[in-house]
């Protein structure tokens, strides 16, 4: 069965039409889906199964549809990339901006803008559209993301507790009979994580952003699938599709819980799991404002009686760390959940995948088939030892919100740790020595994709100028 087959439309439940596809090429890069209600572009292989605003420019579906129709791909993928020419100043120099507002003010600050925007562009385009895609993932971020706090979270999501909680939750996925899902997956730390737990099954992400489906694509989990549509509410797939579906991250911010908690059961009918990692607690207060948390009590309540196992991400880190999977035999209940910052649960159809899980064969963080690379919080402050070629490396936070958000890494990750030109050789040439080894269980060395960060850890300095270019810009 082609990857295609178990989509449906979110809004009408209709199957697909492909205008493109043929025998020889199913799955063309760009295509046009049509359903009983509407139409839909495939762009650089993505479905976009949404209504209204998509992409960057906030193009309607029907006017990438047309772009598509008249042979215009590079034109339909450029629309879903890059941003618009807004008039808004928020490009403008800072000082521009704070000038006192006078008579033109306003002219120049949409001057400034409009020149720092076109340079944005310009080198966006460059780096997304380049064919070979020699820049890294992590050259990209600060320019898609401006460093602000998605730019923090997504360059220094491996290794951050919360990842190792959904990791933990992923290896208990064991030769799946049906595909598996990540929902809202961003730009696809996890998803790559799901290609290799899925076996000869695939793994699909999806996400309301394009640019992040086509990071993730390009990037980050090029052997995975993306479908492209709104994760707070129906979702466009047959029901029964899946066996495992992973959501991580951001059960507490949709709007719409129990509609989507129900589509859930729905694609994982009869015999599949659900997995909700790192839910925020609404008992416990939390840095940044969420409208809509629940408490433990509220979380079970969307799960309607069904099996399932709802634990501190506390208790999953500290078992992790251990080597030792999730332990959803007998999950605690009362003031250990009430205290708890970050939650996660799994649900289960049977109640047989609810025990506790032993030893991970191999670190879930550095599985075979990653590249090994230094943690990107360390960066280097020293050599040591003229000749030696030994580097000190000091941990370090990209911002004070990133470190409260994620102190309890503290624990597992050294301050500082000295690493010799055989480690660097060793990481270069795929070795898994026995120092190497040793700076894996710590977290100090994980397991990345092939392009998301380059061998060498940052220098104190290049890590202060990440972004130097979307400054430099404004």
């Amino acid at each position: 069965m082609a990857w295609m087959d178990i989509l449906q439309c979110a809004y009408c439940g209709g199957p697909f039409q492909a205008t493109r596809a043929t025998q020889s090429d199913p799955h063309p890069q760009y295509d046009i889906l049509t359903c009983h209600c509407s139409r839909y572009p495939v762009v650089a292989g993505i479905p976009i199964l949404k209504k209204g605003a998509i992409g960057y420019a906030e193009a309607t579906p029907d006017d990438v549809v047309h772009l598509i129709e008249d042979g215009k791909d590079r034109e339909a993928l450029v629309c879903m990339l890059l941003p618009p020419f807004s008039s808004s100043p928020r490009l403008a120099p800072i000082w521009i901006q704070h000038l006192p507002s006078v008579k033109g003010m306003g002219r120049l600050q949409a001057l400034a803008h409009r020149r720092a925007l076109t340079k944005w562009r310009q080198h966006i385009a460059t780096i997304l559209l380049d064919e070979h895609k020699t820049r890294s993932a992590f050259d990209l971020f600060p320019l898609l993301f401006q460093r602000g706090v998605y730019y923090f979270y997504f360059a220094y999501r491996f290794g951050q507790p919360r990842h190792l909680a959904a990791l933990s939750l992923t290896s208990i996925i064991h030769d799946p009979k049906k595909p598996l899902l990540d929902l809202a997956c961003g730009v696809g730390h996890l998803t790559g994580t799901l290609t290799r737990r899925a076996g000869k099954q695939i793994a699909i992400g999806v996400d309301r952003a394009f640019v992040c489906l086509y990071m993730a694509k390009h990037w980050m989990a090029p052997e995975a699938h993306y479908v492209c549509c709104d994760v707070d509410g129906a979702l466009p797939f047959s029901g029964g599709a899946f066996s495992a579906v992973l959501c991580s991250d951001v059960v507490h911010d949709l709007s719409h819980k129990i509609s989507v908690i129900r589509e859930l059961q729905r694609l994982t009918q009869d015999d599949g799991v659900i997995l909700l990692a790192s839910m925020r607690n609404a008992l416990v207060k939390q840095i940044d404002r969420f409208p809509s948390l629940l408490s433990p009590d509220g979380y079970r309540q969307l799960i309607a009686g069904m099996p399932h196992a709802l634990l501190p991400n506390s208790i999953i880190v500290s078992r992790y760390l251990q080597r030792l999977g999730p332990p959803l035999g007998a999950p605690p209940s009362g003031p250990k959940l009430g205290a708890a910052s970050l939650l996660s649960m799994v649900v289960a159809y049977n109640d047989a995948v609810l025990h506790d899980y032993g030893r991970f064969a191999e670190w879930p963080h550095a599985e075979e088939g990653r590249l090994l690379r230094v943690n990107p919080l360390y960066v280097e402050v020293e050599k040591t030892g003229i000749g030696t070629g030994k580097k000190t490396l000091r941990r370090t936070f990209p911002s004070p919100q990133y470190e409260e958000e994620n102190a309890d890494c503290k624990e597992y990750l050294p301050e500082t740790v000295e690493l010799s030109t055989e480690v660097f050789n060793d990481l270069a040439m795929h070795r898994r020595s026995s120092e190497v080894e040793r700076l894996i269980e710590r977290c100090v060395v994980l397991g990345m994709p092939r392009r998301y960060i380059n061998n060498e850890p940052l220098t104190a300095t290049q890590s202060e100028a990440s972004g130097a270019f979307f400054r430099s810009a404004s």
